[in-house]
């Protein structure tokens, strides 16, 4: 399985407010707030530890489906590019990109073969974001796996975890989409 985030830094500079002491309080740990508080970016490092927060909880809602709102209650572990986060008896391993305009991380059990892409958008309209995102992981996997791109289609369980379909059979995949401001990204891997 594989679960993936991406932050807009301009985006999020503009749109979020990391510097609300509540905010902090209710998304991290005392140890990764003393972190962040300590740093010299505090902006930065908020959206750093979200991004493989966010990660590491669409992984733990893939396998588990269960979902709940306590980002804190995630432990992260960092160990310069990666890092190790668990909730309760689950724990993952993240990945993170860090460029000057994005964030990207993707959570996953063990190192395993997937694929994933970053890339602008053309709109930061939540509805042209998802379709980009979707098409664009649906163009790739169509590629991969040499049937045409009409013949796939992604369709999200209750807990709105998404799969790819091929006709009207779930294919044995893990998939991953994520979008914020100005780029989206997607996961793949084919079991």
């Amino acid at each position: 399985m594989v679960a993936n985030d991406i932050v807009d830094l301009e985006y999020s500079r503009k749109h979020k407010n990391f510097s609300r002491p509540r905010l902090i309080t209710k998304l991290f740990s005392d140890k990764e707030q003393q972190y962040i508080l300590n740093s010299d970016d505090v902006f930065f490092n908020c959206c750093y530890l979200w991004s493989i927060k966010e990660s590491a909880y669409k992984l733990y809602v893939q396998s588990s489906s269960e979902r709940f709102f306590r980002p804190d209650l995630f432990q992260i572990n960092l160990d310069h590019t990666s890092a190790e986060v668990t909730f309760k008896s689950f724990k993952c391993l993240v990945k993170t990109e860090i460029t000057k305009d994005f964030i990207y991380s993707e959570a996953f059990w063990k190192k395993t073969n997937h694929l994933s892409s970053t890339f602008m958008l053309s709109s930061t309209d939540y509805a042209v974001q998802s379709r980009e995102t979707r098409n664009k992981l649906i163009d790739n996997m169509s590629l991969q796996l040499g049937v045409e791109s009409s013949s796939l289609s992604i369709k999200k369980s209750s807990n709105g975890i998404p799969s790819m379909y091929y006709y009207d059979l779930p294919l044995n995949s893990s998939i991953s989409l994520t979008h914020h401001g100005r780029f989206g990204a997607y996961s793949y891997s084919l079991k």
